[in-house]
């Protein structure tokens, strides 16, 4: 109160700081005695801050006073478990980190020497996820990668991969993605990233993408039973390429490495398939091709000669017969008919 009339009053506040005048008169009903003396009222601080919270276990935590400034305090903050630093004097401090999630209880204290308030705040300090991963790289271009997240798992995180130039699909937002295939060889760079919308973490990586040869050739065909065929590569060429030919039932020789195999014949007619492959040891690609071989004839005959000139003649063939085969028969000088296409003429003079 402004004032009273107890012979010791106690409990008197003051609302602002400074020095103040207090008067005591001591009256007995005939006789007075007044005495003025100034007391010194300190300021009392007001202790109170905001910050970044919440914020990641990794991420620096800032701490700003918003109560009582100036020369004439001190500041003791106290950031409770877990936190690095442990503790503060200065007035605003900065990048406080924990080591864990959860609540903390952050006590600030302003101090006069004299005087002190103290005020308390809880924080929400969120888990910082770790973001790692594996792959099924190298592999070969066109065929599947599949990537495993070793980091931070669980329900309450969320996962973002891409996974570089030429990847299909190129992005995913599953925890472990399968079946991720490239149409270029090559370095691709993949990132992941985890988060629970506050925090998050990412980790980039560089696979390899090999090399896949194509596969193809060309050929002389259709032949006939023993006589040459020759293949064609027009895939992949060059020094880093082996090849495999494997020429189907019959074939002599019945298989080659060679890229471009020459000189190979068939001693049965019918339809051959022939498998090229083409590998570096380490990226294979095959292909197929079936091609007919046709039934080489046998051309032989026997005569009725020798006969007198103006007696007929008969030819019978002794080779190749049947629905399929024409024949051509060039009977030499002087001969009627000189020529025939019938299987076994007669008749010849």
């Amino acid at each position: 109160p402004a004032s009273s009339t107890l012979s010791v009053p106690t409990g008197v506040t003051y609302t602002t700081a400074g020095l103040k005048t207090v008067q005591l008169v001591a009256i007995n009903g005939n006789c007075s005695d007044t005495s003025i003396k100034n007391i010194q009222v300190n300021a009392s601080p007001v202790s109170s801050f905001t910050s970044t919270a919440p914020s990641c276990g990794n991420t620096g935590i800032d701490f700003s006073n918003t109560g009582s400034t100036g020369g004439t305090w001190t500041y003791s903050w106290d950031f409770g478990q877990g936190s690095q630093p442990s503790s503060s004097t200065a007035e605003n401090p900065v990048g406080v980190t924990y080591s864990s999630s959860g609540n903390k209880t952050v006590t600030f204290t302003v101090n006069s020497g004299q005087c002190s308030e103290v005020s308390t705040q809880v924080i929400s300090v969120q888990l910082t996820p770790v973001a790692d991963f594996t792959s099924t790289a190298p592999m070969c271009e066109g065929d599947s990668v599949s990537f495993s997240n070793t980091g931070s798992t669980g329900g309450g995180w969320t996962y973002s991969w891409d996974f570089g130039v030429g990847a299909n699909p190129s992005t995913s937002s599953l925890e472990n993605p399968i079946g991720i295939s490239y149409t270029g060889h090559g370095t691709k760079d993949v990132k992941l990233i985890i988060s629970n919308g506050t925090c998050s973490d990412s980790s980039m990586q560089v696979i390899s993408i090999r090399e896949k040869p194509l596969s193809g050739f060309t050929h002389n065909g259709p032949n006939c039973s023993n006589l040459s065929t020759n293949f064609t590569n027009i895939g992949s060429t060059g020094g880093n390429w082996t090849y495999s030919w494997d020429f189907g039932q019959g074939s002599q020789p019945s298989t080659s490495t060679a890229e471009n195999p020459v000189g190979v014949t068939y001693t049965s007619s019918g339809s051959k398939t022939i498998m090229q492959s083409i590998t570096d040891g380490q990226c294979a690609s095959s292909s197929q091709v079936v091609i007919n071989i046709l039934p080489t004839p046998v051309a032989d005959f026997t005569s009725t000669a020798p006969m007198c000139e103006g007696d007929s003649i008969s030819f019978s063939n002794t080779g190749s017969t049947g629905g399929t085969w024409t024949y051509s028969w060039d009977f030499g000088n002087n001969a009627t008919p000189q020529t025939s296409n019938i299987e076994n003429p007669q008749g010849i003079q």
